[in-house]
C-alpha cells in the first residue's frame, strides 16, 4: 500500500516507537505525590507531599513547615495589631517586643508624658528639650519644628514668640503667636502606646486674660517603618482629617496655670500620635501649653 503526503508519494516512513529515558535522573522523591513520570525506562509515581493554603495562629509551641513539602497555596502567619508593648506586662518579651504595661491593684495602668516644660529654666531649655518632639502648623506656613518656627519669627528674645516666660513655665504658646489670624495646630511626634479602656488626659496651661477657646485633641495611628514614612502618613491623615479619635474641650474664662482633665473611652489599643487643633489668635489673651499627660487604664 502506498502512502501519500498530499499528492506526493512517500517512500520512507520513520516511526518513533518510544522516547529514550536512559539519561533520566529523577526518582519518586523528586516528583509531586500522585504525579507520574518515566526515568531509565521505569514508571515513577511521585511522593512529594503538597501543602495547600493554610493559616497559622501563634501558640505557645513552634509550628514547623517541614522541608520536603511542596507549598501549593499561600502560607499565612497571622499577626495582631494588639501585639504592642503597651499590652504586654513590663519586662516580658513576646515575639521580640518587650512589654511596658504596669499593673496596680489588679488594674492595668499606662502613663505617658506628651509635654512638660515645668523643668525648663529658660526659653532655650524648652527648645532644646521639645523641639524635636513638636511640629507646628502656623497658619499658611509649612510645618516647622519649634526651634525653626521661633527663629522664623525673630528668635527667643522676641516677646510672646511661641514660648512663654518664666511665669508661664516656658510653655508653648498656642494663641496670640503671630500677626496671622488663622488657626494654628501642634503635632507631637512621640508615639503613645495605648491599651483599650479609659484614657485620662490632663493639661496644664496658662491663660493671660479672659478667653473662649475650643480645643480638639485628635489621636491618630500611622503607617510606615522609618521616621520619615511615619511623619508622611500622619500629615496625610491630618490633610484628610482622618482621625481615629477626636476629643473636644473648651477653655472659657481666665485662669493662670489652669489644670483641665478629660476622660474618654478608647475602644482600640494601638500606637497613637496626638495632634491638637482649634486654636485661633485672640486679641486680648494668650493660651500657653505647659504640660500634657495621659493615664490609660
Amino acid at each position: 500500500m502506498s502512502i501519500y503526503k498530499g499528492t506526493e508519494k512517500v517512500s520512507t516512513i520513520n516511526i518513533i516507537s518510544s522516547i529514550d529515558t536512559d539519561e533520566g535522573t529523577a526518582t519518586s522523591a523528586d516528583i509531586l505525590e500522585g504525579k507520574i513520570a518515566f526515568s531509565k525506562k521505569n514508571k515513577l509515581i511521585g511522593t512529594i507531599p503538597s501543602i495547600g493554603s493554610k493559616i497559622y495562629v501563634p501558640t505557645i509551641v513552634d509550628q514547623n513547615i517541614l522541608s520536603g513539602n511542596y507549598l501549593s497555596g499561600n502560607q499565612i502567619l497571622k499577626g495582631d495589631s494588639n501585639l504592642i508593648a503597651a499590652n504586654i506586662k513590663k519586662g516580658v518579651e513576646l515575639f521580640g517586643i518587650t512589654g511596658t504595661l504596669e499593673t496596680s491593684g489588679g488594674s492595668s495602668v499606662k502613663k505617658e508624658t506628651i509635654l512638660d516644660t515645668t523643668t525648663s529654666t529658660s526659653k532655650q531649655d524648652t527648645i532644646d528639650n521639645w523641639s524635636s518632639k513638636v511640629l507646628i502648623k502656623d497658619g499658611d506656613l509649612e510645618w516647622m519644628n519649634l526651634s525653626d518656627l521661633v527663629n522664623h519669627w525673630g528668635g527667643v528674645e522676641v516677646s510672646d514668640n511661641f514660648i512663654g516666660d518664666a511665669s508661664q513655665k516656658y510653655g508653648i504658646y498656642m494663641t496670640n503667636w503671630t500677626e496671622q489670624d488663622t488657626k494654628t495646630s501642634i503635632l507631637f511626634t512621640t508615639p503613645i502606646d495605648l491599651i483599650a479602656g479609659e484614657l485620662l488626659i490632663t493639661l496644664n496651661c496658662n491663660i493671660s486674660s479672659w478667653m473662649n477657646q475650643t480645643m480638639n485633641i485628635n489621636l491618630m495611628t500611622a503607617t510606615g517603618e522609618t521616621e520619615a514614612e511615619i511623619l508622611s502618613s500622619l500629615k496625610e491623615k491630618i490633610s484628610a482629617e482622618n482621625y481615629d479619635k477626636v476629643i473636644t474641650t473648651t477653655y472659657v474664662g481666665s485662669s493662670s496655670l489652669k489644670d483641665t482633665s478629660i476622660i474618654e473611652t478608647l475602644g482600640t489599643a494601638g500606637r497613637y500620635y496626638m495632634y491638637i487643633t482649634g486654636f485661633k489668635k485672640a486679641d486680648n489673651s494668650a493660651f500657653n501649653l505647659i504640660s500634657i499627660k495621659t493615664i490609660n487604664f
